[in-house]
């Protein structure tokens, strides 16, 4: 929920008031002709119009005087007419390209109404003053706020004594910090604001979500502490808390924290479908199907509810309601991208490859980009008996490299292309896709598993003993979070309680 702000600055005093033209370009003012000279004056004094007046009679005299016409760009902006002040700035550009009192003039302007022009001017700005604070901290804004954080992030740390003092950009920092996964760092500025606005319940969230990608739980949860314990329920912490107890592994915590998030805020699907994941996680299918219930009391038109909720309903074996609320999804919201790959789960399950691949092909054909679907279809037409040189044979090997195209992070169909390689004696390229995998993710049992039946063919076996080892270890870890998992079974609440009242709270 980090927070999405916007501020002002001002380039220099040298457009906020028209008279410190002269103290923009002294040598100027001595050369300045009689009009120039009286309009500058009249600048100083406030008397913008007359300004303007006299602008246009040197204009008439020399209409290539880009010092006219940048003094007529100052008279405009202080009589608030940005579009004729722009105008005069940029046909003194067009005259002088590198003259500063108009690159200013005409950057804060494009700044202040979000111009396309506003990065360039400010870029040429910084090759003039390299040091410029002020233009630094308003290129950054302009890189936060169209999301591109790691060219913003250079420019916060060059007006950092600037922007200290201006704790909303300060926050616009915090948050670049944060989005490029510098989350120890977001922490430590959401920790001075917080210091200086402890009421602030947005930098008090953001603090907690900082601390709690930085692996820092317990602090995240004292600073979460004062929401959760408020009389005034926030629906945004508790759901954090509520994250936050689950990966501590305290899940009756979790429960209740969620519930009260629900109570908080029972129109929030993705409430619901934190509880379906928190229910599904511990295979209590039936608890996460009561929420849902109550949430389409709230959302009845919520296609992402029913689409949870029939998962939930096919995990618990009743494939009926399950594809019942499949169908239902897909006809509130026939684009919602994983309700036809999850018809071909169903279909997986029930044993029915064939219509499976059919589901998946035509979720790939609803939506191309979609990775996911690719895989699934590359495991299913997998799952088939085939011979090499058939044609499914060629087609899953296609669906999982469009796959790992469309998404090089999804490290499941990695691990299926390795097994492909393996089958087709591509030891080279089964090694390198479990390598990636486990570059994702260290933890990926398949991955080990396909690395060693690779390195057994080869020359080098140097590094199966410690791959072996590691299987061990996996497989040992994952029985233990399985055991875990089967003992952590979410507590059925009595009707008229928790989550399942949510349709009862306004």
């Amino acid at each position: 929920m980090l927070k999405k702000v916007s501020w002002k600055l001002k380039l220099s005093k040298c457009i906020a008031i028209g008279a410190a033209i002269l103290v923009c370009g002294a040598t100027w003012a001595q050369t300045a002709s009689g009009n120039a000279s009286a309009a500058s004056e009249a600048l100083r004094n406030g008397q913008f119009q007359t300004a303007l007046d006299l602008t246009a009679e040197g204009l008439a005299k020399t209409p290539r005087d880009y010092r006219l016409w940048t003094l007529r760009g100052i008279a405009y902006s202080n009589l608030h007419q940005q579009a004729q002040a722009l105008t005069a700035y940029n046909h003194a550009l067009s005259l002088s390209p590198r003259y500063l009192p108009a690159l200013e003039g005409a950057a804060q302007i494009e700044y202040q109404t979000r111009g396309p022009r506003a990065v360039p001017l400010l870029q040429e700005l910084l090759s003039a003053d390299p040091e410029n604070q002020t233009t630094h901290a308003m290129l950054a804004v302009l890189y936060y706020e169209h999301n591109k954080c790691s060219n913003a992030i250079p420019h916060f740390e060059r007006s950092l004594s600037l922007i200290a003092a201006q704790p909303l950009a300060y926050g616009e920092y915090g948050a670049c910090l944060y989005r490029t996964g510098q989350y120890d760092k977001a922490a430590e500025i959401f920790a001075r604001l917080l210091e200086l606005h402890p009421e602030d319940r947005h930098t008090r969230y953001d603090l907690a979500l900082a601390l709690w990608m930085a692996k820092q739980n317990q602090g995240a949860l004292k600073t979460l502490d004062p929401i959760v314990q408020s009389s005034t329920s926030d629906a945004n912490a508790l759901s954090l808390a509520s994250t936050i107890e689950e990966a501590d592994g305290d899940t009756q915590k979790a429960v209740t924290l969620l519930r009260q998030a629900i109570l908080a805020d029972p129109k929030n699907s993705d409430l619901y479908l934190q509880f379906a994941t928190l229910s599904f996680a511990h295979a209590s299918y039936r608890v996460g199907i009561d929420v849902l219930n109550a949430g389409l009391t709230q959302l009845p038109k919520a296609a992402e509810l029913y689409l949870a909720r029939g998962i939930l309903y096919i995990q618990s074996s009743n494939y009926e309601k399950g594809l019942s609320d499949l169908e239902t999804a897909n006809q509130l919201d026939p684009t919602l991208a994983l309700t036809r790959t999850a018809e071909g789960l169903l279909d997986s399950q029930k044993h029915d490859l064939g219509q499976a691949i059919e589901k998946f092909r035509q979720a790939i054909q609803a939506n191309p980009k979609d990775a996911y679907s690719h895989y699934l279809l590359a495991e299913a037409l997998m799952s088939r008996e085939q011979t090499k040189g058939d044609r499914n044979y060629i087609a899953e090997r296609t669906a999982a490299r469009q796959a790992i195209q469309l998404d090089p992070k999804l490290g499941a169909a990695r691990d299926l292309l390795a097994t492909i390689d393996l089958e087709d004696g591509n030891i080279k390229d089964a090694i390198a896709q479990s390598r990636a995998a486990l570059r994702l993710d260290a933890h990926d049992q398949a991955a080990v598993y396909h690395l060693i039946l690779a390195l057994r063919k080869t020359d080098d076996k140097s590094e199966i003993p410690s791959l072996v080892k590691k299987l061990q270890e996996l497989k040992k870890e994952s029985a233990g979070v399985g055991a875990h998992n089967r003992v952590l079974r979410l507590e059925e609440q009595p009707s008229g309680t928790g989550a399942s009242a949510a349709n009862s709270e306004k």
